[in-house]
């Protein structure tokens, strides 16, 4: 009636339908969460009227998302942000009323992502590690390193997509992991560096015990392996257990273990990447949608930090775990002796 004209269109499979967006006056981007970095390099500079705007709505899945990053870390100038909730909908109907406050009830990590707009679980497969809860095992603030006590790095050093995690273990047995390092076309030498670089910063002259991935151990063309670059730079590399249940049991064992009271593993919420593998992004893949699982991950951005953080804990609580197997002995009564 008023002369407005509404254009529908594809972020994902429909790339050049963007061109027609140049006189737009509002661009509405619906589920935003699945936008890509690569759609949003796209889209901006082709909404580019004076005066225009870009509408995003969506329920955040990974911290690590481009369009979380883009808006939310490092918001453009002139950004407005706003949380609306189920609350804040005058129309909601009765019924789905009751059905949130079912699901704050029986699911609140469910709530909270699907009602509360909190972080998410976007599973292309199926999930590793369902024994994890973020409103559990991610701590609500920075965790600070723990003085006078050793400092245990996970490795996984094969590649040019080396990751290392920082950890320590407090004196009741929690274990605290405070940072991650995830390389991108990156050699092991480099990354070493880097990575001493930031924990002689932080611990000074701490004490370290290194565990990666026994594999790091194989030759190059110069007959030097990852563990041989990085005793270069004075880090010598303990070998992890490499089978994979055995790492996957190590990690689950303190996912569902308290001590004190408390979580036995607690996460500084800026591993990013570590925290949304356990979400999701860390899963076994399907075989050709036959709803059968491979045994093991899917290799991504995601597999190389969970495998550094595997490997330590391999090494540092396998032992506890198979401890905690029942024992069963057979008493005999005087009388059947």
């Amino acid at each position: 009636l008023n002369g407005s004209q509404f254009i529908f269109r594809g972020l994902k499979h429909n790339p050049d339908g963007l061109k027609s967006f140049e006189g737009a006056d509002i661009c509405w981007v619906e589920e935003g969460q699945r936008v890509s970095e690569e759609s949003w390099d796209m889209l901006i500079p082709t909404v580019r009227k004076e005066g225009s705007e870009i509408w995003v709505s969506f329920n955040p899945d990974f911290q690590t998302d481009a369009t979380w990053q883009r808006f939310m870390i490092n918001p453009p100038p002139d950004t407005l942000i706003a949380k609306v909730g189920y609350e804040d909908n005058p129309f909601l109907p009765d019924t789905l009323k009751k059905e949130a406050e079912h699901c704050k009830v029986t699911n609140i990590q469910k709530y909270n992502h699907i009602w509360q707009g909190g972080f998410g679980v976007r599973i292309v497969g199926k999930q590793v590690y369902p024994e994890f809860k973020r409103h559990i095992h991610v701590s609500l603030h920075s965790l600070q390193p723990i003085a006078n006590t050793q400092v245990v790095r996970g490795w996984d050093n094969t590649g040019l997509s080396p990751a290392c995690v920082i950890t320590q273990v407090g004196v009741t047995g929690q274990w605290h992991i405070l940072k991650e390092f995830c390389g991108s076309d990156i050699g092991i030498l480099d990354f070493g560096e880097g990575v001493n670089l930031w924990c002689n910063q932080t611990f000074g002259n701490g004490k370290y015990r290194d565990i990666g991935d026994p594999a790091g151990r194989s030759r190059d063309s110069i007959k030097m392996s990852p563990a041989d670059y990085l005793r270069k730079i004075n880090i010598s590399v303990e070998n992890g257990i490499q089978t994979f249940k055995v790492r996957r049991e190590a990690i689950a064992g303190r996912l569902t273990k308290l001590v004190n009271g408390q979580p036995s593993i607690v996460i500084d919420p800026a591993c990013q990447v570590l925290i949304d593998g356990f979400e999701g992004g860390y899963a076994y893949p399907e075989i050709s949608n036959t709803g059968i699982f491979k045994d093991e991950p899917e290799k991504n951005e995601y597999s190389h930090i969970h495998d550094a953080l595997q490997y330590a804990a391999t090494r540092l609580f396998i032992f506890e775990n198979i401890n905690r197997k029942p024992v069963v002995r057979r008493v005999l009564s005087p009388l059947a002796a």
